[in-house]
């Protein structure tokens, strides 16, 4: 049997009709940066990829999952968390980090095929207007280095660096959300967890670098940079 057939009742949600059992309310609301991941995953069948649902558990209090149509039909998994902060990511066997750490154990490929991604989604409410400015521009005008942490080119079927279509489109390297937050869409899927923490870090550092012009060295980017 199919377990994605519509017909038989297929456990996994399709795109959007995930539970998500907690609320943003309070990361939007935040002083403090939270990080809000959905890292697409690809299996080598449907079955693995129930199993992997099923052996998870999904819906937990943190993390969900379900069929995204842009993945492929019977392999492809999007695992979608709470915003978490920096802190509760560095924790060792966080939520996350165990989803991940299962996936590997179903033999999920790693790097995930190029049109996967990893979207990061961060509470930039809490920047002023300038500072929300500056970190979009970084993002842009230092492309080289974003891509190499990202771990993939831009392609128009993924996402761009055109800054014509920045605020208006949400298929850009950053999708400016109409609620205030930022997604991050440039980042290759992975079930590496040392690979996806590295991808929040750089979000994380290239946020602080951003924060005073006056004083851009500050910082682990500007360290690194200057």
């Amino acid at each position: 049997d199919d377990p994605d057939d519509e017909d038989d009742d297929c456990a996994i949600p399709a795109y959007h009709d995930a539970e998500r059992p907690w609320s943003v309310a309070t990361a939007r609301a935040a002083p403090m940066a939270f990080y809000g991941l959905e890292v697409e995953l690809c299996f080598d069948d449907e079955h693995a990829r129930l199993e992997y649902y099923e052996a998870f558990g999904f819906p937990t209090a943190d993390l969900t999952a379900e069929r995204d149509g842009s993945l492929d039909e019977d392999e492809g998994l999007e695992v979608i968390s709470r915003p978490f902060s920096l802190v509760e990511l560095r924790q060792h066997r966080n939520p996350l980090q165990q989803a991940m750490a299962l996936a590997q154990r179903f033999d999920v490929a790693s790097p995930s095929p190029s049109g996967y991604g990893v979207h990061i989604t961060t509470n930039a409410q809490r920047l002023t207007g300038d500072h929300r400015g500056r970190l979009v521009d970084a993002t842009y005008d230092m492309r080289a280095l974003t891509e190499f942490v990202a771990g993939r080119k831009c392609s128009p079927d993924y996402y761009s660096y055109s800054k014509a279509s920045r605020g208006d489109e949400k298929y850009t390297a950053i999708n400016e959300r109409p609620d205030g937050s930022f997604e991050f869409r440039v980042f290759r899927g992975t079930p590496d967890w040392q690979v996806l923490l590295s991808y929040i870090e750089y979000v994380d550092a290239l946020t602080e670098w951003t924060r005073n012009p006056a004083n851009p060295t500050q910082g682990p980017v500007g360290q690194a940079l200057f």
